[in-house]
């Protein structure tokens, strides 16, 4: 006699659940009914060696007894022989789950007992299950582990982690989480509609989650690393852990209450009015929309293209800052300084025209992610270098590379140009500052720095020119950056070797009055930049600072202060920050301060 494939696979699920699992369990599991599920397992029963091995039924559901490690071993044979994998995702799920509770590191043999199967199954996991791969580090003398930062592991104990998971695993568990998991279960939803913040019920199931996870966490002492502490916490965050605490038992640590906050601040937002509500707001906001567009160009000469998409993207956007912010909820945004620093024209747009156009004070943290919105459309590199092809070939040959160059090249090319070799001059056209291809030896020979291509590009050709392209382009950046120092007066950075002790004595110091707008722009490089847009015809100008002696801002420790004036009328915008952003570079800042300070 032999089992069958979904025979071995009930075994299997029952042999991984030693507190036993019900048979509405295995038949969910399964896909099967109860009634095929209690046949089948007593087939099981007639294949098993009498006396000693069995599927019994007991009130936790059914058992299996009196598996030793080798008909384990035998078991995963049969399974191997059949080309069947029980379980992948539980069983991997399993796995993360034990060694995400273990502090030390743990053999695979103690694995493969601590969930019933043998080591030659847990070895063949690891071989093909890729999220193991990713969270897990074997080493050969010492055993598993999974170190990642604490806040990590519970993100990935969320997505694998449910009640039948906790028996599993861990049997000691089951009851504690049960406890919480009724308790939250009953208590979270009211709490929502009370503060009126309405989410899908995935996500609150997720929220939920997360919160059993960081109780069980925190009672067996995993601590949680300093998280940023968010400037006030939301009154429905307050009363959550206000009921949990009374009804639990569980007191909120610092840490613990901003991981909450950011993980309330993530949660998808439904709309929660009538039914047209959703389509009438954003129907408001395609005018506003309309607006914010007009004045882009009107204002600044800034002309971004949306389509339909991106358009509905941004405004959807739009609609769910206003939605979260009405609870008190502000999405975090970690790489907020970074984006800052490589996006600034779309960040002070943000800023400047957001809040006019839509009637929306925008939070904080919000304004990077709305301007990462434009920063595709418009934050584009400020110099790209024309394209030359010289060649006295065939004009569909010489099509055909332009277009294979325009596929492959296109969005780093001001534009290609073909040039027939009879009406090529050295003496009538400057090609240095262009990237020129040429098909004729003779061309390379007159112009330095040609490269010379075959009539049909090969993989050499496309490598030649992907190289010479980035040296074109970063001289003629660098070109060009220079002439927008000089024109915005930046060229040479203003000198500060006082002892400073903060921001506001700094600004005393230099005759600079505090900003009316407080959200400058701190930035990953220690640096702040202090933007501004005027409507009076003053000139446009850029003010550099380098600190000798660096002073503490918001966290960070400031070598460099950038001032920017624009003038919003002149129609240099793009150049304008093309200029600040270049400055706000590291390379650029680091040659600074070696000719300046050291």
């Amino acid at each position: 006699m032999e089992l069958t494939d979904r025979q071995l696979s009930i075994l299997s699920y029952i042999i991984s659940y030693p507190e036993g699992i019900t048979g509405r369990q295995l038949a969910k599991q399964m896909g099967i009914s109860l009634r095929t599920v209690q046949k089948e397992i007593a087939v099981i029963n007639l294949y098993l060696e009498p006396g000693r091995q069995s599927v019994d039924h007991a009130r936790a559901g059914y058992i299996a007894r009196g598996f030793s490690e080798k008909a384990l071993e035998e078991i995963s044979g049969l399974m191997e022989n059949k080309h069947t994998r029980i379980m992948p995702m539980n069983r991997s799920n399993t796995i993360l789950c034990v060694l995400l509770f273990e502090r030390d590191y743990m053999s695979m043999e103690k694995l493969a007992e601590r969930i019933y199967v043998s080591k030659s199954a847990v070895f063949k996991e690891f071989e093909n299950v890729n999220i193991l791969k990713k969270y897990v580090t074997v080493s050969r003398k010492r055993g598993l582990i999974i170190s990642i930062p604490e806040s990590e592991k519970r993100n990935v104990l969320v997505k694998c982690f449910d009640k039948d998971m906790a028996q599993f695993y861990a049997p000691q568990l089951k009851e504690r989480y049960e406890q919480l998991d009724m308790v939250f279960k009953e208590e979270l939803p009211e709490i929502f509609l009370n503060h009126d913040y309405p989410v899908s019920g995935e996500a609150m199931r997720s929220f939920r989650r997360h919160l059993i996870i960081m109780v069980l966490r925190g009672e067996r002492g995993f601590e949680l690393e300093k998280m940023e502490q968010p400037e006030k916490y939301s009154a429905m965050l307050l009363e959550i852990a206000e009921r949990i605490s009374v009804l639990a038992g569980v007191e909120f640590t610092p840490d613990d209450m901003a991981d909450c906050q950011k993980k309330l601040n993530g949660l998808n937002t439904l709309a929660r009015r009538v039914a047209d509500w959703r389509e009438c707001t954003m129907q408001e906001y395609e005018r506003k929309f309309d607006r914010f567009q007009r004045e882009l160009k009107d204002i600044f000469g800034l002309e971004p293209i949306f389509d339909r998409e991106e358009r509905q993207s941004f405004l959807l956007y739009i609609l769910k800052v206003v939605e979260r912010s009405r609870g008190g909820h502000v999405n975090s945004n970690f790489l907020k300084r970074e984006i800052h620093r490589r996006y600034p024209m779309s960040v002070h747009l943000v800023m400047e025209c957001i809040t006019r156009c839509f009637s929306r004070e925008i939070p904080e943290p919000e304004i990077s992610n709305l301007a990462l919105y434009l920063a595709g459309k418009m934050e584009r590199g400020f110099y790209l270098p024309e394209c030359v092809i010289i060649s006295g070939r065939n004009p569909s040959i010489l099509y055909h590379i332009k277009e294979q160059i325009q596929e492959r090249y296109g969005h780093h090319l001001e534009g290609i140009t073909i040039v027939q070799d009879y009406c090529y001059s050295k003496e009538s056209e400057n090609f240095e500052d262009r990237l020129v291809l040429t098909t004729d030896e003779a061309v390379v020979l007159q112009l330095t720095g040609a490269v010379l291509i075959k009539p049909f590009l090969s993989e050499k050709n496309l490598c030649d020119i992907a190289r010479k392209l980035e040296v074109k382009t970063k001289e003629g950046r660098e070109r060009c950056f220079k002439a927008l120092l000089r024109r915005y007066g930046a060229d040479r950075p203003h000198i500060c070797h006082e002892h400073l002790k903060d921001m506001k004595e700094f600004l005393q110091i230099i005759g600079e009055e505090p900003p009316e707008n407080s959200y400058e722009f701190v930035l990953d490089v220690n640096a702040v930049l202090f933007p501004k847009i005027h409507y009076d015809g003053t000139e446009n100008s850029i003010r550099l600072y380098l600190l000798e002696h660096p002073f503490m801002h918001r966290g960070t420790s400031v070598h460099m202060v950038v001032f920017s004036d624009y003038y919003a009328k002149s129609m240099e915008m793009k150049s304008f920050y093309d200029c600040v952003r270049m400055i706000l570079n590291p390379d650029h800042m680091c040659r600074l301060e070696k000719e300046y300070l050291i």
